[in-house]
């Protein structure tokens, strides 16, 4: 989902809005966003079991096939255009890759959700931080 933010409410320093995750037993971060937009990619709703295996609705360009890694990718950027197109890059580059790709658009800060395994692992650019009202852990 994508979503914009103008000036927050009278008296508020930001919008608050709340990060679902793979995991709700760990509490959902709390982000404070004022003129910004915020994006989000990933399999949370929108995927499909076929002979056991969860595939994304994302489909990994270099392969063709869609994403199998279980992933939620939030994107807090100045531009919508760029929020969306880089939450869906990020879910095919994973943090690692997509922190170089990320770097190329000043004022863009994102948090990398991935679920492969027996525990979640959360990746954020390095100012993500500056957006959390609060973690919930």
């Amino acid at each position: 989902g994508d979503m914009i933010f103008g000036e927050p409410p009278a008296g508020q320093k930001g919008w608050r809005i709340e990060l679902l995750g793979h995991d709700p037993a760990a509490g959902n971060p709390v982000l404070l966003l004022s003129r910004c937009a915020l994006a989000t990619s990933g399999d949370l709703f929108q995927f499909v079991e076929l002979g056991g295996d969860r595939y994304s609705h994302i489909i990994d360009p270099r392969t063709g096939v869609a994403l199998t890694n279980r992933s939620l990718v939030h994107v807090v950027a100045p531009m919508g255009i760029d929020a969306d197109g880089l939450s869906t890059a990020l879910s095919v580059l994973g943090p690692g890759q997509g922190l170089a790709l990320v770097r190329q658009f000043p004022g863009v800060e994102f948090r990398v959700m991935q679920n492969n395994g027996s525990f979640p692992s959360v990746a954020d650019s390095p100012r993500f931080s500056r957006y959390l009202l609060n973690e919930s852990h």
